[in-house]
């Protein structure tokens, strides 16, 4: 009777409440931010609009990050207010970023947009998942997405910032990137991957309304993450308890080189998370003949997760403090050569155990907050259907560039393999949908698995394979 009581003055508070001003409010602050950035891009000189483009950027990625936390509170409890503060923020974090990426445009006279290079690439990636679910969000009208979407954009600003100061220049392009073609080809490939993530996280809301066991979401993620921790330096963790960064070093012959530089303690946390995580993983499969083997799941994925949080900070911190040329005590690790796609590997594994724990501790209230598991389920079609013809065009124009750049179409690049790789995923999913009847937790597992290639594809590319695509490999 409490609990009825509680959750009836929550919606009263919430009925109080004038959001439709509060929406108003974050479109005036948007609009402002925004043709305050253009005035200044029309008059102010190169240094100061460098400058402001760069807090903008700055400031939008820390108000994704209170957005995030606000998208998250609102599914641990029950009331409104947590959504709308969120989606307030996430509003005035798009303005800002909006405004900062306009700015970088300018101070090239529009003739590159800000989307060349390492840096800009994941702005941009950023800006589309955040402009694509603020779509959705505001045709659905329902905000718990957010809390699943939201964390991509955090993650690539904050790989971002962490890139050189010198990656951050607005670059002088070489001549294969100096054409028209790549300002259609990157934007409709950051529209197609920001789809894809909106598709994802309505899949997963998917699977909560439907109530989907915990103990096999737990299991499914767990494998994932064990695999993940396994790719590490290339079985580093696995068969040396390391984890190695690699550090600038000068040799006898006076070359800048690339040496192994194992962080202290993190290689034996990181195996710790391992093991912990292929126990929770083997802790359901056993279950079938004890039930009782069960209930020791839950603990193994939380003390994965402590070991992997632990491990994460002191990578993190041993990398922002190391200084690898003495004569350079300005440059940490981190600014130096630190493998900023390894780091957001290690951070979006940390984030994908804390949503299972949260969906394991909080799903069923969560699911009461959610519309019918049909409608979760059609909008994670409609992103993919958004998704999928940007998805095209960015084959057709990335081919087109090539083709001008390089001679010729196609070279089977390991990019352009796994970007067709990406696109026959998620063509696979519109026709099993359209000529099968696929829909449900078949549709939704697909397409949480679509977005599984588009990491590797985005991420995993860059951190395992090389080839023409230089300008996005880490640096």
């Amino acid at each position: 009777m409490a609990e009825t009581a509680t959750a009836g003055t929550t919606s009263d508070f919430d009925n109080r409440v004038p959001w439709k001003a509060l929406d108003i409010a974050a479109a005036i602050i948007g609009a402002g931010l925004i043709a305050y950035g253009l005035t200044l891009s029309s008059e102010g000189v190169d240094s100061a609009r460098f400058e402001f483009a760069d807090a903008l950027l700055s400031g939008a990625a820390f108000i994704y990050m209170f957005g995030f936390v606000f998208y998250m509170t609102h599914l641990i409890r029950s009331t409104e207010l947590p959504a709308h503060l969120g989606s307030f923020l996430t509003w005035i974090g798009a303005a800002m970023h909006t405004s900062g990426m306009l700015v970088r445009w300018t101070i090239s006279g529009w003739a590159q947009p800000p989307w060349t290079n390492l840096y800009e690439s994941l702005l941009f990636f950023a800006w589309g998942i955040v402009v694509v679910y603020l779509v959705f969000e505001w045709r659905s009208q329902n905000k718990s997405a957010g809390a699943f979407v939201l964390p991509a954009a955090v993650i690539m600003m904050g790989l971002a910032a962490f890139s050189m100061p010198a990656s951050k220049e607005i670059p002088q392009l070489m001549p294969a990137l100096q054409s028209r073609w790549i300002q259609f080809h990157v934007a409709c490939a950051s529209i197609a991957y920001a789809s894809f993530m909106t598709a994802f996280g309505f899949a997963i809301l998917y699977l909560i309304k439907d109530k989907l066991p915990a103990a096999f979401m737990t299991m499914v993620y767990s494998i994932f993450a064990a695999i993940t921790f396994l790719s590490y330096g290339g079985g580093d963790v696995l068969f040396h308890a390391e984890f190695p960064l690699k550090k600038p070093t000068i040799i006898g012959t006076g070359e800048l080189v690339d040496a192994p530089l194992p962080v202290p303690y993190a290689g034996q946390l990181f195996l710790v998370a391992l093991v912990l995580y292929a126990v929770a993983a083997g802790l359901y499969f056993a279950a079938k003949k004890n039930k009782d083997l069960l209930r020791f799941q839950r603990p193994a994925l939380i003390g994965a997760f402590l070991a992997h949080t632990v491990g994460m900070v002191q990578a993190i911190y041993f990398a922002k403090t190391t200084h690898p040329i003495p004569m350079r005590p300005e440059i940490s690790l981190f600014k130096w050569n630190v493998n900023s796609y390894l780091v957001g590997l290690v951070v979006l594994v940390w984030l994908g155990t804390l949503f299972v724990m949260l969906i394991d501790w909080r799903g069923e209230k969560i699911a009461e907050k959610l519309p019918a598991a049909r409608i979760v389920d059609d909008w994670s079609y409609k992103a993919v259907l958004i998704g999928l013809p940007f998805m095209t065009l960015n084959l057709v124009t990335g081919a087109i560039w090539a083709n001008n750049a390089w001679g010729t179409y196609w070279q089977w690049d390991p990019k352009e393999t796994w970007a067709l790789i990406t696109w026959l995923t998620y063509a696979a999913y519109i026709h099993m949908r359209m000529a099968r009847g696929w829909s449900g937790r078949k549709a939704s597992s697909l397409a949480i698995a679509g977005f599984g290639v588009v990491i590797f594809t985005y991420l995993g590319v860059n951190l395992f394979l090389s080839g023409l695509h230089s300008y996005g490999s880490p640096g």
